[in-house]
């Protein structure tokens, strides 16, 4: 494992104590379709009636993380993140559906810092567990209706900009 990165970045990592260890916190918004219009034009076929609808097309994510500075160009973070905030309504008069999605987990990624440059670049894995619920409003009584969950794992990778601030802090963007 040390090898490749001895070659990629020309420094050896392997021997050198860590430099900096660090924490944070991120935030955002993530965007997401969850195709309500198709949903809406599928239920209006299944029921013969109309159905109007509503739905959010950005969610609310945040992560919290430790990192452990290898050397002065590349560290490994740990992190814990979630995302909620998805759904979409579907109504006909006196009855509506609901679908709401969330999404937690935690990641492991290495952190590339290009020397006397701000940018920085992110690689690593996830693993995450998607919860979906349903649930059914009639006559202004809701019935939870159906729930489901996935796990998995994939990639992280992108890259930023790292601004410093005083004593050591910095934004990342």
């Amino acid at each position: 494992m040390l090898a490749p990165l001895n070659a990629a970045f020309g420094q050896d990592v392997g021997i050198q104590p860590p430099k900096t260890n660090y924490f944070g916190l991120e935030g955002g918004v993530g965007f997401s379709d969850v195709k309500a219009k198709e949903t809406a034009q599928a239920l209006a076929n299944l029921l013969g009636s109309t159905v109007s609808y509503s739905y959010n097309k950005a969610f609310f994510t945040g992560r919290a993380f430790v990192g452990f500075g290898m050397n002065d160009t590349i560290s490994v973070e740990l992190g814990v993140f979630a995302a909620t905030g998805l759904e979409a309504t579907y109504s006909i008069t006196g009855a509506s559906t609901t679908e709401k999605y969330s999404a937690n987990g935690f990641d492991l990624v290495g952190v590339y810092s290009v020397p006397d440059s701000a940018l920085f670049f992110k690689a690593g894995m996830h693993s995450s567990k998607l919860d979906g619920n349903a649930s059914v409003t009639l006559n202004g009584t809701v019935y939870n209706v159906a729930s489901q969950s996935a796990s998995g794992t994939g990639l992280v990778y992108g890259l930023g900009f790292s601004t410093p601030l005083e004593d050591g802090a910095s934004i990342r963007y």
